[in-house]
């Protein structure tokens, strides 16, 4: 079958395809999302049927666990009707073991991923060059964030290849951030050791970078879930108490002084250009600051660093949450925790009102914890326009 590379593709088969060739697998879990997106009609007849029609994808996986990965025909087709947006060759691994189950696990995550930072308006097409310069010590301009695999990360720093094991699935660079992402799960813990391991690495790689991105303070975390129930059972040690098995949970505590960002896809909460700038971080911040009275605090030491203030007049820490900062939250039953907290004491935590399930889910985990929080809560909607200017307060 000849191939008319100046026809070009209809936004969802590039999507499809994209998602196939970065992630070695479009999961079925992906399928549906982009069917809310697209219609059914447009994902499984124009986009999936065609290219299985034509030999360009391939079903794998059983009934409850398939997905759909690239043929070589398929490989071939995007690299001529795409020559320029990926280093194809990068990717050409992820053609091999299409059927082994276990790689199969974090290529479905990966493909949700994607999808998602898609939704976010974040690129994931190949910005090796950017890279480059980056880790080169060059100025680059990073008008629009985007993603960058751990495969690409590997061929472009050989440092970034020495953290083996890790569940890394890459990073978004944006003007201000290099944002180390992570999609956990609760059956795909993460291991304190390796990670704070690739976090070293990382850093020693982007030692010799151009501002902003040689400070380590602007090396944040972004924990993607795919469901409520996955974030939650991230702060549980049931069944992790053994130091050699993988406690998401302990990595969070271990890095509680690093920013960091849990985020549920496929939920209406906090978009994620929310934390991309630092600016819109602290107009966010403001607001519940204003709304609930927020007055500064003299900390008592490092492990106090995560309180904002405390309420009104009294003594009571405040913690902004509104992002799910696991940093913030494990800080936060850590001052719970600690010798000396009276029986009666409390501690308010700030967030969104969508996200008040999750805190309360979270927190609810050990109720004898989870009586000392207090949830003060904003709705996102009311509190984007209030920074908008588009009302004069909030009710």
């Amino acid at each position: 079958m000849s191939i008319t590379a100046n026809k070009p593709l209809s936004p969802a088969k590039e999507l499809f395809l994209s998602i196939a060739l970065v992630a070695g697998e479009v999961s079925d879990e992906t399928v549906r999302e982009m069917k809310k997106d697209f219609d059914e009609n447009t994902v499984r007849k124009t986009v999936i049927n065609i290219l299985k029609k034509n030999g360009y994808i391939v079903r794998v996986g059983e009934k409850r666990f398939y997905g759909y990965a690239l043929t070589d025909s398929g490989f071939n087709y995007l690299q001529i009707k795409l020559p320029n947006k990926f280093l194809y060759h990068i990717f050409f691994a992820n053609m091999s073991h299409i059927y082994d189950k276990d790689r199969r696990l974090k290529r479905r995550q990966l493909s949700l991923v994607l999808y998602q930072l898609y939704r976010e308006g974040v690129d994931f097409s190949s910005h090796i060059e950017e890279m480059n310069q980056i880790f080169n010590g060059k100025s680059v301009s990073v008008d629009k964030p985007f993603f960058v695999t751990t495969r690409e990360l590997g061929y472009v720093h050989t440092r970034l290849n020495t953290a083996y094991g890790s569940r890394l699935y890459g990073v978004i660079v944006t003007k201000e951030k290099f944002i180390l992402v992570y999609a956990p799960s609760a059956d795909c813990n993460l291991h304190a050791r390796i990670e704070m391991s690739m976090y070293q690495s990382v850093c020693a790689a982007l030692s010799h970078a151009a501002a902003p991105y040689n400070k380590n303070a602007n090396i944040e975390y972004l924990y993607m879930y795919k469901s409520t129930a996955d974030a939650a059972d991230s702060f549980s040690e049931a069944g992790k108490r053994n130091t050699m098995t993988a406690s998401t949970f302990r990595f969070y505590s271990k890095q509680f002084l690093k920013t960091s960002y849990l985020y549920v896809m496929n939920r209406h909460t906090y978009r994620l250009a929310d934390i991309f700038e630092n600016q819109r971080r602290q107009k966010l911040c403001a607001v519940f600051e204003e709304y609930y009275d927020i007055r500064s605090m003299k900390l008592r030491s490092a492990a106090d660093a995560n309180i904002r203030g405390r309420y009104g007049s009294t003594d009571i820490p405040v913690y902004m949450l509104w992002d799910l900062s696991p940093s913030v939250l494990t800080s936060a039953i850590g001052y719970v925790c600690q010798k000396g907290f009276g029986i009666n004491d409390k501690v308010y935590l700030l967030c969104f009102e969508e996200d008040v399930k999750i805190v309360s889910e979270i927190l609810n985990m050990n109720r004898q914890l989870a009586k000392h929080f207090a949830v003060c809560d904003l709705p996102y909607t009311e509190v984007d326009r209030y920074i908008r200017g588009e009302i004069a307060a909030i009710e």
